[in-house]
């Protein structure tokens, strides 16, 4: 199965790029307070728009997603197109990621850097087990985040479901699922690839089927660039 992941930093927001979203994406990106955040937002919508319309034969302002959230019918849910392929959207630092594949896909790209409360973050993230696998705490724990991250938005639940209700290899391991009995997951159709998203970065994606993907990793800021 074929998956593909693509890459870009964060674009300044022109009016060209802007337009691309619709009304309920605009009212969204508003909603972020840094310029970094909207512009994060702004880059995946519109990579993910392209990337789409291209699979589908249709320009990006053809391109609509549902982002409704299956708990509160609010528009923050995993973004789903009609007839397209699916996808996942991530971003942090200056990274944003969009990944696509023919099966539930998830992705998700983590900027190592210490945060606050971070000893409170590794005891309600990870198992004991994965806790007494951390030799090296923040790169680690990013790994262990962006891996179970990559899981959970591959079901469209995301974080509604806890991290340690799932287990995931060790950091220094191959990725794979060990346990996600409790998120209705089975380790035998849960897919793992750790994607190269430069130093400093930690990344992830995840597809949820029988057949293990081939995953392809590519940059698309020029992608991006011919859009503005």
């Amino acid at each position: 199965m074929r998956c593909e992941v693509h890459l870009a930093h964060p674009a300044a927001p022109t009016p060209a790029l802007l337009d691309l979203l619709d009304p309920v994406e605009q009212v969204r990106g508003e909603t972020y307070a840094r310029a970094v955040d909207r512009a994060r937002f702004l880059t995946g919508r519109v990579m993910a728009k392209a990337l789409v319309g291209r699979e589908l034969g249709v320009p990006p302002r053809a391109v609509r997603f549902d982002s409704t959230c299956p708990d509160c019918d609010r528009p923050h849910g995993k973004p789903r197109v009609g007839g397209g392929p699916e996808l996942s959207i991530s971003h942090s630092g200056d990274r944003v990621a969009v990944a696509l594949a023919a099966a539930p896909v998830g992705v998700d790209v983590e900027q190592v850097v210490e945060r606050e409360l971070m000893a409170e973050l590794v005891r309600m993230s990870l198992t004991e087990r994965e806790q007494s696998a951390l030799t090296t705490p923040v790169p680690g724990f990013f790994t262990y985040w962006s891996r179970k991250e990559a899981v959970l938005k591959a079901t469209g639940k995301g974080l509604a479901v806890p991290m340690r209700a799932i287990a995931v290899s060790a950091p220094d391991e191959q990725p794979a699922l060990l346990d996600g009995t409790k998120a209705g997951l089975l380790p035998a159709t849960t897919h793992l690839v750790d994607i190269d998203a430069g130093p400093g970065y930690r990344a992830c994606v995840a597809v949820l089927g029988d057949a293990a993907p081939q995953v392809r990793v590519l940059w698309a800021d020029d992608l991006v660039k011919g859009l503005s």
